[in-house]
C-alpha cells in the first residue's frame, strides 16, 4: 500500500504526473477480506480533471454469483442493494471529491462478488459516463 500527497518528494518508480481515473474502496477487482470491515463504508474518489459529479448521483450495488465455477459465468442480481449513509465529500481533503455509501446486506466474505455502477457523471466535457467496476472479496 502507497500513501501520497503533494508535501514531500517525487514516489520512486511513480510517473511525475500519476494519471488515474478512481480509486476504490473496497478495491475493484479481488479485494482480500482481511482489509476491510463490513462495518466500514465503501467509497469511489474520482479524478476531477477527467470527471465531474452532478446535482444528483446515484450508486447502485448489485450482488453477483457464480453460475457454474468451472465456467467463470456470472450473473448480476436484478435489484441492487438498498444504499445507506450515502454522501458526497466536496471538501479540500484527500482525493476530491469522494462518494461515500454503505450497501445494506453487503457480505464481506471469501467469494461474495459485487457490480458497483455510479450515475450522474459526465466527463469534463459534459459528456454523461457511467462508472462500473466489480469487486470479489478474496481470503
Amino acid at each position: 500500500m502507497r500513501v501520497m500527497d503533494k508535501s514531500g518528494p517525487q514516489m520512486p518508480g511513480w510517473p511525475k504526473d500519476f494519471d488515474w481515473s478512481v480509486i476504490t474502496y473496497p478495491a475493484r477487482g479481488y479485494m482480500p477480506t482481511r482489509f476491510i470491515r463490513s462495518d466500514v463504508a465503501w467509497h469511489v474518489s474520482v479524478n476531477s480533471r477527467k470527471f465531474k459529479l452532478g446535482a444528483v448521483v446515484k450508486v447502485n450495488v448489485y450482488p453477483v454469483k457464480r453460475m457454474r465455477s468451472y465456467t467463470g459465468l456470472l450473473k448480476r442480481a436484478s435489484k441492487p442493494l438498498p444504499i445507506d449513509n450515502f454522501s458526497i465529500n466536496r471538501a479540500a481533503f484527500g482525493t476530491t471529491p469522494a462518494i461515500i455509501f454503505s450497501p445494506r446486506g453487503a457480505v464481506i466474505r471469501n467469494g461474495a462478488a459485487y457490480w458497483v455502477e455510479i450515475l450522474g457523471v459526465t466527463s469534463t466535457t459534459g459528456n454523461p459516463v457511467k462508472l462500473e467496476y466489480f469487486v470479489e472479496f478474496a481470503g
